[in-house]
C-alpha cells in the first residue's frame, strides 16, 4: 500500500480539513436561510453529514482506492468543489433561481422544490469530498486514532469560533471569501517542495479576487422576478450582519401616477419592516384597533415599550397619538435595519433620524428576551405592544419564538404597570390565550375573559386582541362600544369578543372560556406542530398544498428519506464479509451517533435563548462539542480505567441528565448576565458531555484495532456519520413536537440501551466492544 510522503504531518492536515469542512456546514446553514427559505433552513446539518457520510462510504465499498490514495489529488478535487459550489449557489440563486417573499411562497411550492433539490445536488459534493478524504486519512493512521480525530475535533471547534466573527463583520459574502481561501489551505500544507506552495498560493489569491468580485456583484444584483407580489420591487440598499441579509427596497405602484412606498426586509422576506415617516404632527385616536385602542378607551400612556420595532414604525405612531407626550421605547434585534432607517438617502424625507435622535424616544438593539429581562429594577410601562406574528411558524434559528412562551408573558406583566394595556396586533390569537390563562392561573388571577378584547381589522388576515390584567371599567367599555359602531362606516369595527356586552363568537369563546388548551414555554416555544396524522410521502394528485402542509411534508420527509439511505448501506456493508461492521459494533456506532445528534441539537436550541443569536448557539454548542470531544478523544489513550463500554456510556447517561437539568436553571435565571459571561457558563456546563461522548469513537476504533479489524475503521466512521445524519434530521423536526428536554431524555434513554446490551454482551463472552488487556 502506497502512503503519503512521510514528511507529511498527518494531523495538521487533518486540523486544516475538518476545520474548512466545519466552516462550510455554517455557511450552509446561511446559504439555506437565504436562498431556500426559513422553513428549509434545517436542511444543512443532514446535508453536510449526508455528504461526509457517503464519501466515508466510498472508501469502504472501494478500498482500492487507498492503494491510489493521493492526498495531493484529493485536496485539489476538494478545493475546486468547495469554490464552485459556493460560486454556483450563489449566483444561480441570485439570478437564475432567485428569492421567493413568504408572502407568496405557498404558490410557488414546486419552484422552491425544484430549488432545495438542486441545493441539495450542488452541496452534497464537496461534503463528499471532506468524507472520502478525512476517512482515508483515519484508516493510513488508524494507530494514531486518537490524536488523528482529536485533530479533526480541534480544526472543526475553531471553524465554529471562528465563523461567527467573520459574520458579524462582514456577513454570508465575507465568509464565503474566507472559506474559499481557506479551501487552498490544506493543499498548501500537502504540497512538497516550495515551488508547488508558490503555485498554490497565487492560484488560491487570485481565485479569491475574482470570487470576492462575482459575489459582490451577485450579490448587488439580486433578481425580484420571483417575489409573485403586486407591484415592481428595486432593491436601493443591502447590507449583511450575523442576523440576515438586510436591504431597503422601493415597491413602485402598480398604479399609474401611484406613489412608491418602501421597505426593508430579512433575507427572503420572511419578515417585513415598515418604513413609516415622522412629520411632527398629533393624531387622534378615531377608530378602534391596536395601535389606538388604549387611547379610544380614554387611557393615557405616558412609558410604551414596542416590541419588534424595525425602523420605529409604530413608535412614530404611537408619539402621534400621545400626542409628543409619552416616553416611548422600542427592541429590535437586527442593527442594520435601524441603521439603514436612519442613513439611507432614498428616505431621508421620511425624517427617521430626527425622530430617533429625541431624548423621549430610545430605539434598543438587543435580543428580546435579554432586553426585559435587564431591564432596571422598577421599570413599569403603561403599554406593552407586540406587533409580530413571531411564533407561528414551526422554525428553528429565530429568538423571536421565545417571546411568545409562558415564561414570556410572566416577563412582560412584571414590567406592565398597574392599570396597563397590552396589546396583541395582527396576531393568530387562540394559542396566544392558552399561555396568557395558563400565565394568570399560575399569578392566581382570575376572571380571565373580562380582561380581553378581541376586535376585528378588516384589512388583515388576523385580528387584534387588548388585554388588561386589572380588567377595564364601564367606561372604557362604552368607549370601545362607541367607537366600534361609529357612525362613519369606515371607522366600524367589528368586535369579536367582549363579555361585558356578550359579544363572544364562537371562535375566542372557546380559546377564553372552554377547557384549558396546549401551552407554549422555552422547552418548547412552537406555536405550529408538524401535521403528522395528514402526512403522506407521496401526496395523491389535486391535493392542496398549503405551506403548513410543505413545512410537514420537507421535514418528515427528511428523515423517512435519509433512514432509508442509511438501512440500504448498512444492508449493502453487510455484505462484505472481511470488512463489515459486527453486529454489537453496528449497534454502538447506530446509537453513538445518533444519541450525540440529539444531544447537539437539544442542547444548541436550549442555548439559543440563552446566548441571544441563534448562529453565536450553533457555532458555539458546535464548538464546545467539538473541543471538549477533541479532549476526550486526545485523553482516551491515557484513561485505561475508561476503556470499557459499560464504563462509557453509564457516564454518558449521567452526563445527559445533568446538563439538561443545569441548562433549565440556567436558562429560567440567568437571562440577564452578559453575553460573554453566560459563554463562560456555557462552557462549564456543556463541557463534561462533550468529554465523555469524545470517548466513544476511539473506543471503537481500540477495539477493532485490538481484535485485528482495522479494515473496518473505515465503514465504522461512514456508519457513524450516517447514523448523525438521520439523528440530525429526526432532532431538527421531533423537537417541534416534542421540546428540547424530550431529545435529551430520548439520548438518555439510547445510552440506556447501550450499557445494558454490552452488560449482556460481554457476560456473554462477546468481544467486538472490548479492549484486549496486555
Amino acid at each position: 500500500m502506497q502512503q503519503a510522503a512521510p514528511q507529511l504531518n498527518y494531523r495538521r492536515l487533518v486540523f486544516a480539513t475538518a476545520l474548512c469542512c466545519l466552516m462550510f456546514e455554517l455557511v450552509l446553514a446561511r446559504l439555506v436561510d437565504f436562498h431556500l427559505g426559513a422553513d428549509n433552513a434545517y436542511l444543512a446539518l443532514p446535508i453536510a453529514f449526508l455528504g461526509l457520510a457517503l464519501g466515508s462510504l466510498y472508501i469502504h465499498f472501494r478500498p482500492a482506492t487507498l492503494e491510489k490514495f493521493n492526498i495531493q489529488r484529493e485536496l485539489a478535487i476538494l478545493v475546486t468543489l468547495c469554490v464552485a459550489g459556493l460560486l454556483f449557489a450563489f449566483v444561480l440563486f441570485s439570478w437564475v433561481m432567485p428569492v421567493t417573499s413568504t408572502m407568496v411562497i405557498a404558490k410557488q411550492l414546486d419552484y422552491l422544490a425544484k430549488k432545495t433539490a438542486v441545493f441539495i445536488v450542488i452541496m452534497v459534493l464537496p461534503f463528499f469530498s471532506f468524507g472520502r478524504i478525512l476517512t482515508s486519512m483515519y484508516q493510513l493512521r488508524r494507530d494514531e486514532i486518537g490524536s488523528i480525530y482529536a485533530a479533526d475535533l480541534l480544526g472543526a471547534a475553531l471553524a465554529c469560533a471562528l465563523t461567527p466573527v467573520a459574520f458579524h463583520f462582514g456577513g454570508l459574502p465575507t465568509v464565503v471569501i474566507v472559506l474559499i481561501v481557506l479551501s487552498f489551505v490544506p493543499l498548501l500544507l500537502a504540497c512538497p517542495d516550495k515551488r508547488s506552495r508558490i503555485m498554490v498560493a497565487v492560484v488560491g489569491l487570485v481565485v479569491a479576487v475574482g470570487s470576492e468580485r462575482l459575489v459582490d456583484y451577485a450579490d448587488r444584483t439580486v433578481s425580484y422576478e420571483q417575489w409573485g407580489t403586486k407591484g415592481t420591487y428595486v432593491e436601493l440598499e443591502r447590507a449583511w450582519n450575523e442576523h440576515s441579509r438586510v436591504a431597503l427596497v422601493k415597491r413602485l405602484s402598480p398604479k399609474k401616477g401611484g406613489k412608491p412606498s418602501y421597505a426593508i426586509i430579512h433575507n427572503n422576506s420572511r419578515s417585513n419592516v415598515h418604513v413609516w415617516g415622522y412629520h411632527d404632527r398629533d393624531r387622534e385616536a378615531r377608530i378602534l384597533q391596536g395601535m389606538d385602542a388604549a387611547w379610544v378607551m380614554g387611557r393615557e400612556p405616558k412609558n410604551i415599550l414596542v416590541m419588534f420595532a424595525g425602523t420605529g414604525a409604530e413608535m412614530i405612531r404611537f408619539d402621534e397619538l400621545s400626542h409628543r407626550q409619552a416616553t416611548i421605547t422600542g427592541v429590535e434585534i437586527n442593527g442594520l435595519v435601524k441603521k439603514l432607517g436612519r442613513e439611507s438617502e432614498a428616505i431621508q424625507s421620511y425624517n427617521i433620524a430626527e425622530f430617533l435622535d429625541q431624548d423621549r424616544i430610545n430605539l434598543v438593539i438587543d435580543e428580546g428576551r435579554h432586553f426585559l429581562t435587564t431591564r432596571p429594577e422598577g421599570t413599569k410601562y403603561d403599554l406593552i405592544y407586540l406587533g409580530s406574528n413571531a411564533a407561528t411558524t414551526a422554525t428553528t434559528g429565530y429568538t423571536t419564538k421565545y417571546l411568545d412562551t409562558v415564561e414570556a408573558y410572566h416577563t412582560y406583566l412584571d414590567l406592565l404597570a398597574p392599570g396597563g394595556t397590552m396589546i396583541f396586533d395582527h396576531q393568530p390569537l387562540q394559542k396566544r390565550m392558552f399561555n396568557l390563562r395558563e400565565v394568570f392561573v399560575q399569578r392566581g388571577l382570575e376572571d380571565f375573559e373580562n380582561r380581553v378584547i378581541v376586535v376585528d381589522d378588516p384589512n388583515r388576515g388576523d385580528d387584534d386582541m387588548i388585554l388588561s390584567p386589572d380588567g377595564f371599567t364601564d367606561e372604557e367599555i362604552e368607549k370601545v362600544w362607541a367607537a366600534a359602531r361609529s357612525k362613519n362606516k369606515k371607522l366600524r369595527r367589528r368586535i369579536r369578543y367582549l363579555k361585558a356586552k356578550n359579544v363572544r363568537g364562537q371562535r375566542y369563546r372557546d380559546a377564553i372560556e372552554g377547557a384549558p388548551g396546549e401551552t407554549f414555554v422555552d422547552d418548547r416555544p412552537f406555536m405550529k406542530d408538524l401535521n403528522r396524522d395528514e402526512y403522506e410521502l407521496i401526496p395523491p394528485e389535486g391535493k392542496k398544498k398549503t405551506l403548513a402542509w410543505y413545512i410537514t411534508w420537507i421535514k418528515i420527509t427528511t428523515v423517512v428519506i435519509l433512514s432509508g439511505i442509511a438501512l440500504l448501506f448498512i444492508g449493502v456493508a453487510a455484505l462484505k464479509r472481511d470488512s463489515r461492521a459486527p453486529i454489537p459494533v453496528l449497534f454502538y456506532l447506530l446509537v453513538t451517533g445518533f444519541c450525540f445528534m440529539l444531544c447537539e441539537v437539544a442542547i444548541m436550541a436550549k442555548l439559543e435563548l440563552f446566548l441571544t443569536q441563534p448562529l453565536l448557539s450553533m457555532a458555539a454548542v458546535l464548538s464546545l462539542f467539538l473541543l471538549t470531544s477533541g479532549v476526550g478523544s486526545a485523553i482516551y489513550p491515557r484513561l485505561e480505567k475508561l476503556h470499557d463500554t459499560r464504563v462509557i456510556a453509564g457516564l454518558a447517561v449521567i452526563a445527559v441528565v445533568i446538563v439538561m437539568f443545569v441548562l433549565d436553571w440556567m436558562v429560567g435565571n440567568l437571562l440577564y448576565l452578559p453575553v460573554a459571561l453566560k459563554l463562560v457558563l456555557a462552557t462549564v456546563a456543556t463541557a463534561p458531555l462533550g468529554v465523555v461522548l469524545g470517548l466513544f469513537y476511539p473506543h471503537l476504533v481500540s477495539c477493532l484495532v485490538d481484535q485485528d479489524r482495522a479494515q473496518t475503521v473505515s465503514i465504522s466512521y461512514g456508519l457513524s456519520t450516517l447514523s448523525s445524519v438521520v439523528g440530525s434530521a429526526y432532532a431538527l423536526a421531533a423537537m417541534i413536537d416534542v421540546g428540547f428536554n424530550a431529545l435529551l431524555k430520548q439520548a438518555a434513554l439510547g445510552y440506556v440501551a447501550l450499557l445494558v446490551i454490552a452488560f449482556v454482551y460481554q457476560a456473554a463472552g462477546g468481544k467486538w466492544l472490548s479492549r484486549v488487556r496486555g
